[in-house]
């Protein structure tokens, strides 16, 4: 639909499609993206971008398995909702066999805002569509 917005690894300029959807349902969609030991980035910079205005919010994260030839973990990581037709995030994804991320995009229908500690309890109804975004990193550790 229109009110799906476009998601982007900017480091790679490439657009996560459809084909690494392997649940995508209503308002809910699922991305498993695998990525081999010689992807060469730590980080990775996440864009989300809307035709109109919306609240993106990074609601949780979580890191699995630390590779063993690293001695870093990654931390929990957030940030404020970002009101606009972009928002963009500064992910770690190097360290870990694997990192989960749950993102939440919301339209407000008749012009409500959307408060900051809103963002990741709010509800679809009346006032908000709410499309909820789940991206899982899986690395090859060596």
């Amino acid at each position: 639909s229109s009110l799906k917005p476009t998601v982007q690894i900017l480091e790679l300029n490439y657009t996560i499609t459809d084909e690494f959807c392997y649940m995508c349902m209503g308002s809910n969609f699922t991305y498993f993206l695998p990525y081999n030991s010689s992807f060469g980035f730590g980080e990775v910079t996440l864009k989300f971008s809307t035709l109109t205005l919306s609240y993106i919010g990074l609601c949780s994260s979580s890191f699995m398995w630390r590779c063993p030839m690293s001695d870093q973990y990654d931390t929990e990581i957030g940030g404020l909702p970002q009101q606009n037709t972009n928002g963009m995030w500064t992910v770690k994804i190097g360290n870990h066999y694997r990192v989960i991320l749950n993102f939440r995009v919301i339209y407000s229908l008749t012009g409500k805002p959307v408060k900051q500690n809103q963002t990741c309890s709010i509800q679809s109804g009346q006032d908000y569509i709410i499309l909820n975004y789940t991206l899982m990193f899986q690395r090859q550790c060596d």
